[in-house]
């Protein structure tokens, strides 16, 4: 299995968007993954990001950062509405979201160049 290493401060600032091992194949690899792979005798490659792949980390980053800020502030203008309005607001907003296309895009995959693995 080939794996890209990104930068830990990422996954610091996007814990639930970023991991720190990268899978081409799809999905984040953990440690406990690395080990499953030695026991079955799988090789394994790890690389660092390059600048590019990095590049689009910080993007998807800042994407996570700001729908956290558009939670909390959109959570402080609904504080003063019964618990149910606030829960049909977030609701909305949720699937207003998720509703956005992504084009069969996985990530981390779309982070990875596509040459070089």
């Amino acid at each position: 299995m080939n794996l890209v290493f990104f930068p830990e401060e990422l996954n610091e600032r996007a814990p639930l968007a970023m991991g720190v091992l990268a899978a081409p194949a799809g999905g984040w690899a953990n440690v406990c993954d690395i080990f499953a792979l030695l026991r079955e005798g799988e090789p394994i490659s790890i690389r660092q990001a390059s600048d590019s792949e990095i590049k689009r980390a910080e993007q998807l980053v800042a994407i996570y950062e700001i729908g956290k800020e558009l939670a909390a502030r959109h959570t402080a203008l609904l504080d003063a509405e019964p618990v149910e309005v606030q829960q049909a607001c977030l609701t909305a907003m949720r699937d207003a979201l998720e509703g956005i296309p992504n084009h069969g895009l996985q990530i981390p995959a779309v982070l990875l160049d596509k040459e070089g693995m």
